[in-house]
C-alpha cells in the first residue's frame, strides 16, 4: 500500500520566503504591465498596429485576467503617438432640408466655426435692421414709392375724368370696383334710376360698359406698376442686404478657404439670407418663427477634437444602439414633434472615429440593433445617424436623413472564449470583421520570473489602494494562493482580480490591527474569511452528512458499493463532496444499465464513460466466453443530474466488487476516469474533491485509515489545505495515486488484481479470477437453460 501513498510534502508546494531578496514589497518597483500574457500582448500589438479593413480585435479569456485594463492602457499608449482626428459638423441643407450635410474640419476648427456662426447671426440681426433704418435707404425707398404713387394717381385721375364726362363715378369696395351713374354731381338713387325711361337707361348702360373696359385696362396697368415697385424694392433690399452680407460672408470664406464644402455652404447660406431679409427686418408677418430661420445658419458640432492629444480611445460601458450610433432628438410643440439638424446627437462611435472603440461583447449583443448596426458600419465604413425605431421600421414619423460620415476605427471586443466560438460558428460576418483574436490565459508557469512579477503586481496593488506593504512571508502566501486557484503546483493564476481581492482584504485587516505591514497571518485570514463568506451551502450539506441525512459510510467494507467524489458549483464558489455509488449484478444480456441515464439524469460525457467501462469489461472477461450479465449503476441521493466521466473508475470498481462478491473499503473515496485499456486518466476539481471527503470524514470521525485514490497524472495539481497536509503527515489521512485499474483494485480490496495468462485465465485467487469465474458460471447457466 505504501508504494501508492503520497508523502505530505507532495500535497502542497510551498513558496519559500527566502526565495525573495526583499523584506517588504515597499522595496519593489510596481508594475503596470500585464503579467503572464505574452501571446495576448503580441496579438493585441499586431491587431492595433495593422490598419487594413476587417482587422478588428476580439479579446477573449476568463474574467479577472486584466483584459479590459490592459487593452485600454495599450490602446491609450499607441493612441498618443497617432494624429488627432478631424472634427465633424452637420449644417443645414438648403437644397434638401431633411438631409443635413456632414462636413469634415481640421481638429479644433469645429468649435471655432460654431462660435463664428453664432457671432455671424448675432451681427446679422443687428446690422440688417440698422441698414434698413438708415436715411439713404429710406430716401431711395420713398423715391420708388413716390414714383409709383404718382403713376397710379395719374391713371386713377384719368379714369375718374372719363367717368365724369359720361356722368359716372367709380368707387372701390372690399370686393372690387363699382361704376355708378350721377345726377347733378351726386350718385343716382335706385328710385331715380328706375324712374328713367328705357332710352336713358340704355345710354347709361352703354357708358358703363365702355368705362368698365377702360377700368380693366387701368387696373391692369396699376398692378403692373405695383409689381414693378415691389421688384424695385426687392432689388433695393437685396442691394442693401448684399452690402451688409458680402463682407461678412467673404470673411468666412477667406478663413475657411481650404474646405470646399463649407465654401459652397456659405454661398447657399448667402442666397437664403437674401430670400429671408424680411425676417431680419421685421417687416412681414412671420409664418415661421425667426429662431427657426436663424438655426439654418448655425453649426451642429458633432465631434469636437479640439482638446485631443493623439487619437481617441473610447470605452463604451453601456453599448445601446443610441449610445453607439447617436440619435435624432425631437421637441414637442402643441402635441406635435419637431426636429432639425441641430438636434442630431453623436454616439461613442463618432467620438472614437479615427481611434479605438472598446466594447464588452456580451453587453453589445444584449442590446437590440447594436450588433447589427456595428457590423453594418464596419462593413461599409460609414456612420449613419438613425433612430432605432426608424432602423427597425417601427416609426411613421418623417425624420431627418443626415448624410453618413466616413468611418476609420479599430473596434476591440472583450468577451469569453465561449462567446467567441459562438460568433465564429453562427455569424458569417464575424470572421470578416474581427480577424485578430487575442487570447488571455488563466494560468502561467510558476517559475522564478513569474513569481518576481507576482511580487511586483502585489506591490502595485498596495500602491494603487494605499495599503501597507506585504512582508516576504505574506507574498509567499499570495504566490501559493495563485497556485491553489489553478489547482497546480507548476502554475500560477493570471486571474489577478482574485489575487488583488485577497491583498486588499489582507490590507484591511492589517489596518484594523494598526500595523505597518501586511503579514502572512493577514493574508491567510483574508483567504479563510473570503471562503467563509460563501461557505454556507457547503456547511449545510456537511450537516446532512453528519446527521445521517445523506447516507455514506467512511468505515468498514461493502460489496458493490464505493464512495465517489463530485464537485458542486454555487456561483463563484465550488466545493467537493462524496457520493455513494452502488452496483448490482445478475445474470442477463443487457450489460451495464446506467440508472441515471434511464431517468434522463445522465449527461453525454457520463454516458460515454459508462460505455467505456463496458468496453473494458468485455475485453477483460469475454475472451473465451460471451459476456452474459446485467449490472445497474446508481449515484445514490443525487437529484440534479450527473455529468462527467471522473467517476468511471469508481463505477468500475463497484461493478467488479458486485460481480466477484468482493468487499470494497468504504474509508477510501475514488476519483478518476478510465479508458478501454484500464488506464486511469486525470480529472478536474481534484483539490475540492479531496477536501470534501476529508471534511465528511472529520465530521464523522477520523479513523486513521481514511483517504482517497486519485490518478497519478493529477499528483502535480495538489494544493491541499494545510489542515489536510498536517493530517497526512500525522498518518490520519492518506492520498493514493494509481496508474491503472489493477492498482486501484489492490488498494480497495486488499487483494491482487491478478495477471491474465495467454489462455485467458487469471492468477488464482485474484480479483479478476473471481469475477471471471462468476461470469463463466452465469454463461454456463444460461447455456443450460437454452
Amino acid at each position: 500500500m505504501r508504494k501508492f501513498e503520497l508523502p505530505s510534502d507532495a500535497l502542497y508546494k510551498r513558496c519559500d520566503p527566502k526565495y525573495f531578496d526583499f523584506e517588504t514589497t515597499e522595496e519593489l518597483r510596481p508594475t503596470d504591465d500585464i503579467v503572464g500574457q505574452k501571446r495576448a500582448k503580441d496579438s493585441l500589438k499586431f491587431g492595433l498596429s495593422i490598419k487594413e479593413h476587417g482587422y478588428n480585435i476580439f479579446v477573449s479569456g476568463p474574467t479577472g485576467t486584466g483584459k479590459r485594463t490592459y487593452v485600454k492602457a495599450l490602446a491609450q499608449k499607441m493612441a498618443k503617438a497617432e494624429p488627432v482626428p478631424n472634427d465633424w459638423i452637420y449644417v443645414y441643407n438648403f437644397d434638401e432640408p431633411t438631409s443635413p450635410i456632414a462636413i469634415e474640419l481640421p481638429a479644433g476648427s469645429g468649435r471655432e466655426l460654431k462660435m463664428d456662426m453664432k457671432n455671424f447671426v448675432k451681427e446679422l440681426k443687428g446690422a440688417i435692421p440698422k441698414a434698413f433704418e438708415g436715411e439713404e435707404y429710406e430716401k431711395q425707398r420713398q423715391g420708388v414709392t413716390k414714383q409709383t404713387n404718382e403713376m397710379k394717381s395719374k391713371i386713377w385721375d384719368e379714369l375718374l375724368k372719363r367717368a365724369k364726362k359720361d356722368n359716372l363715378t367709380v368707387q372701390q369696395n372690399p370686393t372690387g370696383f363699382l361704376i355708378l351713374p350721377l345726377r347733378d354731381g351726386k350718385v343716382m338713387s335706385r328710385e331715380d334710376y328706375e324712374a328713367l325711361d328705357e332710352d336713358a337707361k340704355t345710354e347709361i348702360t352703354k357708358h358703363v360698359e365702355n368705362l368698365r373696359e377702360y377700368l380693366r385696362v387701368s387696373v391692369k396697368e396699376i398692378r403692373k406698376i405695383e409689381k414693378e415697385e415691389k421688384e424695385k424694392l426687392e432689388k433695393l433690399n437685396k442691394e442693401v442686404g448684399l452690402f451688409i452680407l458680402t463682407p461678412m460672408i467673404d470673411e468666412l470664406k477667406e478663413k475657411y478657404a481650404e474646405i470646399p464644402k463649407l465654401i459652397d455652404h456659405f454661398d447657399k447660406m448667402k442666397q437664403d439670407i437674401l430670400s429671408n431679409l424680411s425676417y431680419f427686418q421685421g417687416t412681414e408677418e412671420k409664418t415661421v418663427p425667426t429662431s427657426d430661420i436663424e438655426k439654418r445658419y448655425y453649426v451642429n458640432l458633432l465631434v469636437d477634437n479640439s482638446k485631443g492629444k493623439g487619437s481617441p480611445v473610447v470605452m463604451e460601458v453601456n453599448p445601446t444602439y443610441h449610445n453607439l450610433f447617436g440619435r435624432i432628438e425631437y421637441e414637442t410643440q402643441m402635441f406635435l414633434a419637431f426636429t432639425d439638424f441641430t438636434m442630431i446627437r453623436p454616439g461613442s462611435i463618432h467620438r472614437a472615429n479615427g481611434g479605438y472603440l472598446i466594447l464588452q461583447a456580451e453587453d453589445l449583443l444584449k442590446n437590440v440593433g447594436a450588433w447589427e448596426g456595428l457590423k453594418r458600419s464596419l462593413t461599409w465604413e460609414k456612420i449613419r445617424v438613425e433612430n432605432l425605431q426608424d432602423h427597425l421600421g417601427l416609426s411613421t414619423i418623417r425624420s431627418l436623413r443626415p448624410s453618413p460620415i466616413p468611418l476609420n476605427i479599430k473596434v476591440i471586443l472583450i468577451g469569453s472564449n465561449e462567446l467567441y466560438d459562438l460568433l465564429k460558428e453562427y455569424d458569417e460576418d464575424f470572421s470578416k470583421l474581427f480577424k485578430v483574436r487575442a487570447m488571455f490565459d488563466s494560468e502561467m508557469p510558476r517559475n522564478k520570473a513569474n513569481i518576481s512579477k507576482y511580487s511586483r503586481f502585489v506591490a502595485s496593488v498596495c500602491k494603487r489602494h494605499s495599503l501597507p506593504p506585504l512582508t516576504s512571508e505574506a507574498v509567499a502566501s499570495v504566490v501559493e494562493y495563485g497556485s491553489r486557484l489553478v489547482n497546480s503546483q507548476k502554475k500560477l493564476s493570471t486571474q489577478f482580480n482574485k489575487v488583488m481581492e485577497v491583498v486588499i482584504e489582507a490590507g484591511f485587516r492589517a489596518k484594523q490591527r494598526n500595523v505597518r505591514e501586511i503579514s502572512e497571518s493577514d493574508v491567510k485570514r483574508a483567504m479563510k474569511e473570503k471562503e467563509y463568506r460563501t461557505d454556507l451551502i457547503r456547511e449545510k450539506i456537511g450537516e446532512m452528512y453528519k446527521d445521517g441525512k445523506i447516507l455514506l459510510e467512511v468505515k468498514n467494507r461493502k460489496i458493490g458499493q464505493v464512495n465517489g467524489l463530485s464537485v458542486f458549483y454555487s456561483g463563484e464558489r465550488s466545493f467537493g463532496f462524496p457520493v455513494k455509488i452502488t452496483a448490482r449484478t445478475f445474470t442477463g444480456e443487457k450489460g451495464v444499465i446506467n440508472i441515471e441515464r434511464e431517468a434522463n439524469m445522465s449527461g453525454n460525457i457520463h454516458s460515454k464513460g459508462i460505455l467505456i467501462l463496458s468496453g473494458y469489461l468485455s475485453e477483460k472477461y469475454s475472451s473465451d466466453i460471451p459476456l452474459s450479465f446485467e449490472g445497474t449503476l446508481c449515484f445514490e441521493q443525487t437529484y440534479g443530474g450527473v455529468e462527467g466521466d471522473s467517476a468511471s473508475l469508481a463505477e468500475l470498481l463497484a461493478l467488479i466488487s458486485s460481480l466477484g462478491k468482493i468487499p470494497l473499503r468504504q474509508d477510501i473515496a475514488v476519483t478518476g476516469s478510465i479508458n478501454q485499456f484500464g488506464e486511469v486518466q486525470p480529472v478536474g476539481g481534484l483539490n475540492r474533491k479531496i477536501e470534501g471527503f476529508y471534511e465528511v470524514c472529520r465530521l464523522k470521525g477520523l479513523a486513521g485509515t481514511q483517504g482517497v485514490i486519485i490518478p497519478s497524472k493529477n499528483a502535480d495539481e495538489l494544493m491541499l489545505k494545510e489542515e489536510i497536509v498536517e493530517s497526512v503527515k500525522k498518518g490520519e489521512f492518506f492520498v493514493y495515486t494509481v496508474k491503472n485499474v489493477d492498482e486501484a483494485i489492490e488498494i480497495m480490496t486488499g487483494k491482487k488484481a491478478g495477471r491474465q495468462h495467454k489462455d485467458g485465465s487469471f492468477t488464482s485467487g485474484s480479483v479478476h479470477q473471481l469475477v471471471s469465474e462468476q461470469l463463466k458460471s452465469w454463461a454456463k447457466h444460461k447455456k443450460k437453460k437454452k
